[in-house]
């Protein structure tokens, strides 16, 4: 390719990364937060900035959350702190997050005649890396942490390698445990002991080259600290986080203990089905290359690696029934530099230029429908806009109820505290005469809601999930007589 071609090439990659990134600026936010999983999170950094409990994490005033580390929650709850209780704030450091890997790996992979900006683009076509650029989540701060590790690693076994690499691999695992736990040694140990293993290596002049022993005083000093005062201020949080988390969540399809949701049951091997739709249509490209050329791609020491990396956490995942799409995080950085490595042998133009072009304009597409109409809005799983509308009629802190179930978002949004009722007495007694009171009711639970009132209180608003209500003096009246 003649430099004048190389130059325009790379000015389109630099041009559409940088649209995609402002885009997803964008969405970050526009988007609501969204129930459950993302608003629980954000929720969980709200109550620690209103807290300012920065040890024991909780899910509602006064609830230890047991289900994570706090990492992600330390770094959503500075970013409140600084730029206030909103979406963009909360999900800033995700966004921040992925930008850092994005420069690491375009500038550590600059080599004579790549593209520097090729593998931020395969990342942020990949579906299910442009949606996590920017969402409040763990296997963010966790793809993250896997990610440097692995790389240190890489680096640390090269020849020439800087001193310091080394060390850095224990760093990031010990982030990686303040990020998600046990899971972050569970996906990185073994693809470098595989790896090594495969590369003829003898393992224990791998662990003296990487200094093991002083890694583990590494890992020591980062994590153990607040595993140790998170059991103290909340005891039973080591058993649950541990046993219940990293074992019967994945063993165990009919685990009952799960204090924070339904188990997600899916068939075995529900994950290399989350790779082919989430990260479309690369895999494609990966798969197909490895098919025709698996023994070159073996032999040579940094696919062979990448490949490593990309199945294990897949191959791990496999037999577990109670999985998530966002499990498949950590494989997706692998998949992105194998089709770099692909590039460099092949330079497929047509591909990379046809789908990073339509990928930008579906995205675009379906971004400005969510931001001009309105109806579209209703479809998301949030109760932001019945918040929203709640305050507009009644700047003055009303009283906020929900019958049997209170969601993630409407306690984020509502930023004070939400009590739930489950039945007509209930509703009475909480009933405060000094304020108007509204009621969010779930739509699944309306039924049992109009048939408990005799006379339905008045609809305000709602959306596909929730209805809001105002509850009108009748009852305060009721309440009291």
């Amino acid at each position: 390719m003649n430099w004048s071609k190389r130059l325009k090439l790379e000015n389109y990659t630099l041009h559409l990364v940088m649209a995609l990134l402002m885009l997803r600026a964008l969405l970050m936010f526009a988007v609501p937060l969204l129930d459950k999983t993302e608003a629980r999170y954000a929720e969980i950094a709200r109550l620690m900035v209103e807290s300012k409990d920065w040890v024991t994490l909780q899910i509602d005033y006064g609830v230890p959350f047991w289900g994570k580390p706090p990492l992600s929650t330390w770094l959503s709850a500075s970013s409140m702190n600084w730029f206030g209780i909103n979406e963009l704030a909360v999900r800033l450091p995700a966004f921040v997050l992925l930008l850092i890997l994005l420069f690491f790996l375009c500038s550590r992979l600059k080599t004579k005649g790549q593209n520097f900006f090729l593998p931020a683009l395969i990342l942020l076509t990949t579906p299910e890396f442009f949606l996590h650029t920017g969402v409040v989540s763990t296997d963010t701060c966790l793809t993250f942490c896997i990610t440097m590790a692995l790389f240190s690693f890489w680096e640390a076994m090269q020849t020439h390698a800087s001193w310091y690499w080394k060390y850095l691999i224990f760093l990031f695992l010990g982030f990686g445990l303040l990020a998600k736990g046990p899971i972050a040694l569970v996906l990185s140990i073994p693809v470098i002991l595989i790896w090594s293993y495969m590369q003829g290596h003898n393992i224990i002049n791998v662990m003296r080259k990487i200094n093991v022993i002083k890694g583990i005083g590494i890992l020591i000093v980062i994590a153990t600290p607040w595993y140790a005062l998170a059991e103290i201020q909340s005891p039973g949080f080591l058993n649950y986080f541990v046993l219940g988390e990293h074992f019967y969540r994945f063993f165990d399809p009919g685990w009952q203990g799960d204090l924070y949701g339904i188990p997600k049951t899916y068939p075995p091997g529900m994950i290399w089905v989350f790779l082919i739709i989430f990260g479309f249509p690369w895999i494609f490209l990966v798969l197909g290359h490895f098919w025709k050329n698996y023994k070159l791609l073996i032999r040579d020491p940094w696919t062979s690696f990448l490949i490593v990396w990309m199945l294990w956490p897949l191959l791990f995942f496999t037999l577990s029934r109670n999985i998530l799409h966002t499990y498949l995080l950590p494989s997706v950085v692998p998949m992105a530099l194998l089709v770099v490595h692909i590039w460099m042998q092949k330079r497929p133009t047509k591909i990379y230029r046809v789908y990073g072009g339509v990928f930008f304009i579906v995205v675009v597409m379906t971004s400005l429908i969510f931001l001009v109409d309105k109806d579209f809005k209703s479809f998301f799983r949030t109760d932001k806009y019945l918040i929203r509308k709640i305050i507009e009629e009644s700047p003055d802190k009303p009283q906020l109820l929900c019958w049997e179930f209170k969601s993630y978002s409407s306690r984020f949004y509502w930023k004070a505290p939400v009590v739930m009722v489950q039945d007509s007495t209930e509703l009475l007694l909480q009933l405060d005469p000094s304020k108007e009171t509204y009621i969010l009711v779930p739509q699944k639970f309306s039924k049992v809601f109009h048939d408990s009132q005799k006379k339905p209180p008045k609809r305000i608003a709602s959306h596909k999930k929730t209805l809001l209500y105002l509850i009108e003096p009748h009852y305060q009246e009721k309440a009291h007589n």
